[in-house]
């Protein structure tokens, strides 16, 4: 029953520890993270999105790289914990046409 106890108190910390990790860090150690659905501005070609890139930071933020559907390209911000939408960047010069 002590080793029982011992391990149930372990897992919980454990998990405990890896949800104060940001999203790449819990990502690196196996776990998926759910970041929702693609940003409703995004532009679609032939059904696919344009996304062009993304990327984790060692804060735990995530950017995503897409073209929006009036032709701008977006650097997009998601902040951890709670996956939420934070700034971005944008450039012009990008063509949307399906």
């Amino acid at each position: 029953m002590k080793k029982f106890i011992t391990f149930v108190l372990l897992s919980i910390i454990v998990l405990t520890a890896l949800s104060a990790c940001g999203a790449s860090q819990q990502a690196f150690f196996g776990v998926d993270v759910d970041m929702g659905t693609l940003p409703e501005d995004i532009c679609y070609i032939n059904g696919k999105p344009q996304v062009l890139g993304a990327s984790t930071e060692s804060d735990g933020d995530i950017k995503l790289f897409y073209l929006r559907n009036d032709g701008y390209y977006v650097l997009q911000q998601y902040s951890f914990p709670g996956i939420r939408k934070a700034g971005n960047i944008f450039w012009e010069g990008g063509v949307c046409a399906p």
